[in-house]
This record gives structure tokens, sequence and C-alpha cells, in this order.
């Protein structure tokens, strides 16, 4: 009862929470907090509205480098050459040699 007495006070007479709750402010903010709920856009792409587009290149990419990886192995090609660690080498391997080739011929693959 006392609760009930206290919540009845607060908010007759034109003031405290009632005064909140008709006031313009209050009025405009839950307007926009009701916009927001409806709007069925993620946040994420909301903040980045480019990140489906990064999302499709990265897996355009990465379908191309798991391809890459198919073939080889469909065409049991070793990956490594005996000697990586040599930087001078005129071959660092089937795989690295590739996708060197790749970045030069490949304009998707470059960026």
């Amino acid at each position: 009862k006392q609760w009930y007495q206290r919540r009845v006070a607060i908010t007759a007479g034109g003031k405290g929470l009632y005064k909140h709750h008709t006031s313009v402010a209050h009025q405009v903010a839950m307007k926009r907090w009701s916009a927001f709920q409806n709007n069925p856009v993620p946040i994420r792409t909301r903040l980045d509205p480019h990140r489906p587009d990064v999302i499709a290149q990265n897996t355009e990419y990465f379908t191309m480098l798991v391809d890459y990886i198919r073939y080889f192995c469909l065409q049991e090609l070793p990956y490594r050459h005996r000697d990586e660690h040599d930087i001078d080498a005129t071959n660092r391997g089937n795989y690295q040699e590739f996708i060197q080739l790749m970045i030069r011929t490949n304009p998707k693959f470059k960026t």
C-alpha cells in the first residue's frame, strides 16, 4: 500500500515521472526507440554498410584458395620447395609460385 501511495504521489499533479513522460524530449526519444526496434537491418550493417560487400569478397577469395588447394591435391603436386627459407631461390615451391602467378594475372585475387 505504501508503494502505491508513493507512485501516485510521484505521478500525480503534473510533476515527477508524469512530467517527464509528457515532455517533448521523452516523446521524441520514444518515437526514435520505436523506429529502431522496428528496423530489421542488424546494427553491424548499419554501422558498416559495406560489410555485405566485404563478406562477399572474402568468400570469393577463400573459395579461390580452396579451389587451388584442391587442384594441388588432385594433381598430387607438392606444396613446398625443399628449402623454403631461401628467399632468393628462383623456385619457392609450387603453391607459393602459383599464388604469385594468380596475383599477377587475376585482378580479383590481387585485392
